[in-house]
Parts: structure tokens; sequence; C-alpha cells
């Protein structure tokens, strides 16, 4: 996918950018240039999605030189180990020892740079035992294996989905790919169609929002990183898709008879995109105004609206 003049993958809940020329990168991941092509993706869903480091062939320090601890290998070799299960274990050469990679990460190094080997070199345990594991190459965050791609032709809408509760660590971060939204059909007649400022075509503010029966209304805004634990400013969001913020002030809370401590986190890459109303505080009930301000900015939808428009 493309954001910005940038290309990404997404997998795993994660956005990781690529360099689409680098066909060794291409190669392992399973992309065909001449075939796939990458869609466009909107802020709302770039932003609502946790970012690895770019996916590029890790850079071996003194590749190419003679190893000291396999003889006749060479720096950046992948080694290649059958494990008692009848499965295999790869293993990139480096100065100081061997590192334990995955499949992918084995097929990006010598998709690069094979060494003239056509296959990765089978090594015995006993070579492992005596060489140091190390871990100095960064490759912890790139996939285990080739990634199976989505054909956005057949399945268009793609939704990132955001969960954390108080008692957990970090944040579960999944993406769903399908015909409409991953809701019944029966939803379609909760869905609103938020009316958009068009003189600002940068605005995050969804095109449409639906908010489930028994979702969460009180939340506290946190940032968009999955191990967050901030809590910052509250805000009650409505059913018809308006998020409105609440001053955190002893008086205010007490008359909205609200407890900070319930609210739920929301990341604000996901929260901004609900419509902006007033703000609810003891002030604000009490200044007195010769006009009321109409909110203008949601529409219900009267008729059955299309998931995933």
């Amino acid at each position: 996918m493309t954001f910005d003049g940038s290309t990404y993958v997404i997998w795993g809940g994660k956005r990781s950018q690529i360099d689409p020329t680098n066909r060794a990168v291409t190669l392992s991941l399973g992309l065909d240039p001449g075939v796939t092509s990458p869609i466009q993706i909107s802020r709302a869903l770039f932003d609502g999605l946790p970012a690895t480091e770019p996916l590029r062939v890790p850079a071996v320090p003194e590749a190419g030189t003679p190893s000291t601890w396999v003889p006749g290998a060479r720096v950046g070799s992948v080694l290649q180990a059958q494990t008692a299960g009848g499965g295999s274990q790869f293993y990139v050469l480096l100065p100081d020892g061997v590192q334990k990679i995955s499949s992918f990460v084995a097929d990006l190094l010598r998709s690069a740079n094979s060494y003239g080997a056509a296959a990765p070199r089978v090594v015995t345990p006993d070579v492992l035992v005596h060489t140091p594991q190390v871990t100095s190459l960064p490759v912890e965050y790139y996939p285990a294996g080739r990634l199976n791609f989505v054909d956005t032709a057949a399945d268009p809408t793609t939704c990132v989905s955001w969960e954390k509760a108080s008692t957990d660590p970090q944040a579960r971060v999944a993406v769903y790919n399908g015909r409409g939204l991953p809701v019944p059909p029966s939803m379609d007649s909760r869905i609103v169609r938020l009316v958009r400022d068009d003189r600002a075509p940068a605005s995050v503010v969804a095109t449409q929002v639906l908010v489930l029966p028994g979702a969460a209304n009180f939340v506290t805004s946190t940032s968009g990183v999955i191990t967050a634990e901030s809590r910052e400013s509250l805000f009650w969001v409505s059913g018809n898709g308006v998020r409105f913020g609440i001053a955190n002030d002893e008086a205010t809370l007490r008359a909205l008879g609200l407890d900070p401590g319930a609210a739920v986190q929301a990341p604000w890459p996901l929260l901004r995109t609900f419509a902006a109303g007033p703000a609810l505080s003891r002030d604000a009930a009490l200044l007195a105004r010769d006009t009321v301000p109409t909110l203008g900015q949601v529409a219900i939808v009267t008729t059955t609206a299309k998931a995933g428009a």
C-alpha cells in the first residue's frame, strides 16, 4: 500500500515501509511488481497502524570475508541446521558468531547475495554448539516467512481494530479485509454519515462512522503506541459519531457523574476521526449565550448505507 509517496506492507497488525524497487525485498515477501501494484490508504488507516522499522536487506558487518568459526564459509552466509523434530532452523554467519534468523530473513539475505551457493550450507549441531550465539543483527521485527497478500479487487475494505483493557500490558491491533465492514448487515441502519468540511481537504474526520451497541462511550486519549500507558484528554463519544471533550476538573466530573479512572484508553489517531463536538464543562454550561451553536457536523443516514464506502 502507498501513503504520501512511500510504499508499505501491512502484516501482523502493523505497517512496514519497503522499497518496491529492491528485488531482494519484494521477491522474499512474495511480491511480483509486474503483477501486483499497491493501493493508496487513508491517513486514518495509516496513523492507526503501529509502525516497524523499514524492511530492507540487513547490513552484515565484514560480509564476504572468510569466517573464523566455520571453515570455508563467508561472513554473511546463511547456515541451515536440522531440528530434532525434522524441521529446519536458519542462522546467519557473523564476524563474532552465528545468529538465529527466520526463513524470511534467510531468503532475504540469500536473495541479496548467496555467495555462489545454490542452497544454505547445512551444518551439524556440534558446529553450532562451539560457535557463539549472538543477536547483533536487528531483524527481530521482520516477518517469520513469506507473506500472503490480499486481493484488494475482491476484498476492497480494510479496517484496523485497536483494543486495550485496563489490565492489558499492551493493545491488541488487528487488520480485517473483506467486501464490506466486519459487522452484520443488520448494523447498516446504525451507520452515520459525517458531514465533512469541504474547505479542509486534509481533514481526518471519517466519512461514515458506526458505534456498536455496548461500545465504550467514556474514553481517554492515548498515543497509537501499543504499549502506551498515558491517559491524556477525556472524551464522551456519542452514538452518532461525535466526540465531546470533557474538562478534567472535579466539578465537571462530579456534575456528569463520571470517574476518570473508568475511562477506557483510545488511540488519538483513531479518536480524532470522530466529529468534534463542543466541550463539556461546568464553565461552558454556565456561560450565558444569546444564540445556541449547532454542531452541523453529522447527518443520520435514513437509507441503508453501503458498508465500507
